[in-house]
């Protein structure tokens, strides 16, 4: 039994040593609960206006500004509602049941847990997230400037079109 408790100590006590060493060096947390690293941020392309680069920027956004964003979604099913809309449209008047927008939700939108997955993202950054139109293609966050542009990693700016119209838009996708 005493050469059995010998051979345990050594190999237990350098466990216990390795293990401390991890922890202390920071390779391993003090709690022993090593989390998942976080996945590479994805750019969104295609969410700045083809034209900006004409318009006239005014300034920066002011950060507490309150703003309201229209989230887009795309269909589930964008193929199968492009010809749900094309086959509408030539259909004559009457001849064809037309679609609610809860139907078109129900056979094309996002699910309900893919929104609520985007709108508790952006309630992570303090936004608040109106419910879904009835198709699920979209939703509304309200907040401040500052609010969205951490939540999508991108700078706003006023612009100023030829006409005079003045809009806030960013520079980068986000």
């Amino acid at each position: 039994m005493n050469a059995r408790l010998r051979r345990l100590i050594p190999s237990r006590i350098t466990r216990l040593g390795i293990g401390l060493l991890l922890v202390m060096s920071g390779a391993i947390p003090a709690s022993g609960i090593v989390a998942a690293s976080s996945p590479p941020p994805v750019t969104l392309h295609g969410h700045v206006l083809k034209n900006l680069s004409s318009m006239t920027r005014l300034a920066a956004v002011p950060p507490d500004r309150s703003l309201t964003l229209t989230i887009a979604l795309r269909p589930s099913a964008p193929t199968a509602l492009q010809n749900a809309a094309v086959q509408a449209s030539s259909a004559q008047r009457g001849s064809h049941p037309w679609l609610t927008p809860r139907d078109v939700g129900r056979m094309f939108g996002q699910s309900q847990a893919n929104v609520d997955a985007l709108a508790a993202y952006f309630s992570s950054y303090g936004l608040t997230a109106s419910a879904p139109v009835p198709n699920h293609l979209s939703f509304q966050v309200h907040g401040t400037a500052a609010q969205i542009q951490q939540a999508l990693s991108v700078s706003l700016s006023d612009y100023q079109d030829s006409h005079g119209h003045r809009f806030y838009a960013t520079s980068q996708d986000p």
